[in-house]
């Protein structure tokens, strides 16, 4: 071998980056076969409800054995709980926050609307998360437990905001009473008519514009 092949080997050894172990495509398989068994829990527990889904059912619909299921998801709780996760991650990419930082100029009917409609139009895309949002009452898990105090720590939040000087476990019950009263009502409206789902959404924000007007409309008493 030359002195200058030698060189030139010995440059390029030097500068070629060292061989990485190809563990990133196994792990992206991996993730998206998770993601493709949540798709197909999530289809069937909007059709049949959480108690009636099964994992066999589950694996049937992602064309995997459930042994293979299993190895991804111990059990039916284990895969409804990281489904639980993915509507908590993708609630609270859509919760809306106030449109404007000064709390003084905000407008509750507007603010309600906003909202509604958020949530109006998560039940309408994630069908599933009404089935896990009910048997989340059941249990005790964290997940379970965060999926259930997500929405009304939030709108917990924007009350402090509000109104600092509301008491804050008496904050934390009007945002109990918001998200479960626009949860359930919400869920009821999805199953109409379009007529009769629109007067239903009229009402709802009627009610909690009624409900919260007192302490936080633009008329509530000053701290």
């Amino acid at each position: 071998m030359t002195d200058d092949r030698a060189r030139w080997e010995k440059r390029n050894a030097q500068a070629a980056p060292p061989p990485q172990r190809r563990r990133a495509p196994v792990q992206e398989r991996a993730k998206q076969q998770v993601n493709r068994i949540l798709d197909a829990a999530a289809e069937l527990i909007a059709e049949v409800g959480v108690d009636n889904a099964t994992t066999n059912a589950i694996a049937a619909r992602v064309r995997i054995s459930v042994g293979t299921l299993y190895q991804y998801f111990p059990n039916k709780e284990a895969l409804v709980r990281a489904l639980a996760v993915r509507y908590l991650e993708a609630l609270d990419a859509v919760l809306p926050v106030p449109l404007d930082a000064d709390p003084a100029r905000w407008s509750l009917p507007e603010e309600v609307g906003r909202a509604i409609q958020v949530l109006e139009r998560f039940i309408k895309e994630h069908p599933g998360f009404p089935h896990v949002y009910r048997a989340a009452r059941g249990a005790s898990d964290p997940e379970s437990t965060q999926l259930l105090d997500h929405g009304k720590a939030h709108f917990e939040a924007i009350f402090a905001h509000r109104a600092p000087w509301v008491r804050p476990e008496e904050r934390r019950a009007h945002a109990t009473v918001v998200v479960e009263a626009a949860h359930s009502l919400l869920v009821v409206a999805s199953m109409l008519e379009s007529a009769d789902h629109q007067q239903l959404i009229r009402e709802l924000m009627i009610m909690l514009v009624r409900y919260l007007d007192p302490v936080y409309g633009d008329g509530m008493p000053a701290a």
